[in-house]
């Protein structure tokens, strides 16, 4: 009997002692993108700006994307994006250099993706040209359903229009400022 229990006692403690498996991201190549759009709910090319630790909560992290294209979904110009803090929970570790591919899944009016959900943008971007969607493919998510609210009557294009002009107006005005400044200097020069 002693034995038994002395042979227990060093099965407990080495077990006790021995490292646990790490709990880690682990991905699974794509092989077929296509369906895995058709999964998805919004997907785009972009490049990482901003990274926002703990928001919306310890766990998470929000992303900041500039959007050069939309593939599915059309969600405006920057995106913000939840996932895990670091690579380990799948996120980021910081703002990431060059174009991604992203695939985004809604939860709530918070747009999730990660290290799982991404292509090459070369990929993407193909996928933007040829891909047909499939007969269960999810529905593309709108920006009433991040909680977006656009303007009554306004689409993008309207916004994107009055945005230039705005430009334009603003732009005369500061080079008619400078003209008649400069003419009013050799004006006085002259005299």
């Amino acid at each position: 009997m002693r034995r038994l229990v002395l042979l227990l006692a060093i099965v407990m403690t080495v077990m006790t002692l021995s490292p646990l498996p790490a709990l880690g991201c682990s991905c699974m190549e794509i092989l077929e993108p296509g369906p895995i759009l058709d999964g998805a709910g919004g997907a785009f090319i972009g490049t990482m700006v901003e990274k926002h630790p703990h928001v919306p909560d310890e766990f998470s992290a929000t992303y900041v994307f500039e959007v050069s294209q939309w593939v599915k979904a059309d969600l405006g110009n920057t995106v913000r994006v939840v996932s895990g803090p670091d690579s380990a929970s799948c996120g980021w570790e910081s703002p990431v250099a060059g174009e991604m591919g992203v695939l985004l899944y809604l939860e709530g009016e918070n747009l999730y993706s990660g290290l799982c959900s991404m292509m090459d943008p070369g990929v993407m971007a193909e996928l933007a040209r040829s891909h047909v969607e499939g007969p269960g493919a999810a529905p593309p998510i709108s920006p009433e359903d991040i909680g977006l609210q656009p303007t009554e009557g306004e689409s993008p294009s309207d916004s994107t229009m009055a945005r230039v002009a705005f430009g334009v107006v603003g732009a005369s005005a500061v080079a008619g400022t400078v003209f008649a400044t400069v003419r009013r200097r050799r004006s006085v020069e002259e005299q």
